[in-house]
């Protein structure tokens, strides 16, 4: 584990475009925010509530598209949602702020705590205890978050899992050779395995895009947030559910497999 210090790692926490998202949430839902009987945000919040962690939908019918510029002129439609959690990014900070108990979702409101406001504005170590506690629930929620019954989205966790903790290594895994086709393998399997990569990598490049893994030409985390994968995936049912456990040596170049 990286030797970091709290003043150093809070900054770096700081800087998360995840914990900056979620600090605008927060400020959004001030003093409360009603909710359905699902825990869910209402439909004609969504817009204003995706918008703090960075995406553009908008609630309403399936039906109804809202045009927004884009480049060169062009038009291109808003996503329309009936429901918070047809957006898995908002679904699963709101699921890591409730798993944190920054906020409490009641009948029909959500109102933060007090340890919101250690969230966004507390003594470094108080913070920083907050923050870390955040990241780990939202990886939780966005990484684990699969369905036990279906065995694709256990693999794609698999897959994901493999490559997370070996870019918390000292030794991060390539972005050229993770996931390639074994040599001489048939069109089904190459067919399978660009699948199987193409639903990794949209996980992945979605944590990228928080700030928690950088996609290069290596798979990297960023040594302040090692403590967060060690977390993630530390309990040994985790890598057991996942097929990981029994993986003396996992080598993520299927090439050299």
């Amino acid at each position: 584990m990286p030797v970091i210090s709290d003043d150093d790692a809070l900054q770096v926490f700081s800087e998360l475009p995840l914990i900056q998202r979620t600090t605008a949430l927060l400020q959004w839902i001030g003093d409360a925010k009603p909710v359905t009987g699902t825990g869910a945000l209402r439909t004609k919040d969504i817009e204003a509530a995706a918008a703090c962690v960075g995406l553009r939908v908008r609630g309403g019918p399936k039906q109804a598209e809202v045009p927004q510029s884009g480049n060169g002129g062009s038009e291109r439609p808003i996503q329309t949602v009936r429901s918070m959690y047809e957006v898995p990014l908002l679904a699963q900070v709101w699921e890591a702020l409730g798993r944190t108990e920054l906020i409490k979702v009641g009948p029909t409101k959500a109102v933060p705590s007090p340890a919101s406001a250690v969230f966004q504005a507390g003594s470094t170590p108080d913070r920083l205890e907050e923050v870390v506690f955040f990241v780990d629930q939202f990886l939780e929620a966005s990484v684990l978050g699969y369905d036990p019954e279906q065995p694709w989205e256990i693999l794609v966790a698999a897959t994901v899992a493999s490559i997370l903790l070996a870019a918390a290594s000292e030794d991060p895994p390539r972005t050229d050779t993770v996931l390639d086709p074994r040599t001489g393998a048939s069109p089904e399997e190459r067919a399978t395995v660009e699948s199987l990569k193409a639903a990794a990598m949209n996980q992945l490049q979605v944590l990228a895009e928080q700030g928690i893994l950088t996609i290069d030409t290596h798979f990297r985390v960023p040594p302040a947030l090692v403590r967060c994968i060690a977390n993630t995936y530390e309990d040994a049912t985790v890598l057991e559910d996942l097929g990981l456990l029994d993986i003396p040596d996992l080598d993520l170049d299927s090439e050299d497999a």
